[in-house]
């Protein structure tokens, strides 16, 4: 296994960041839609698809390992990117 520079785990911690907190904003959309009936992987299906809609995230979502252990974290729950 190869060392990792600094700004190499900087960069790579961003794009998860990026990534999960995009994809939570997606969850509270469908969320928002209030599906009847839909269990929550049904919600993550369909939050996943319209991630991939945004030009940004085209490949779709990669960070499904991580996602679980980051989704609950306050610095992702709170939709203001601007505040750190």
């Amino acid at each position: 296994m190869e060392d990792r520079s600094l700004r190499s785990l900087e960069s790579r911690f961003k794009a998860i960041e990026n990534g999960v907190r995009r994809l939570i904003q997606c969850i509270k959309k469908v969320e928002l839609y209030n599906p009847s009936g839909a269990s929550k992987q049904d919600i993550l299906q369909q939050a996943k698809l319209m991630f991939v809609e945004d030009v940004q995230f085209k490949a779709g979502f990669k960070f499904d390992n991580v996602s679980n252990m980051l989704k609950n974290i306050e610095k992702f729950l709170d939709n203001d990117t601007t505040r750190r």
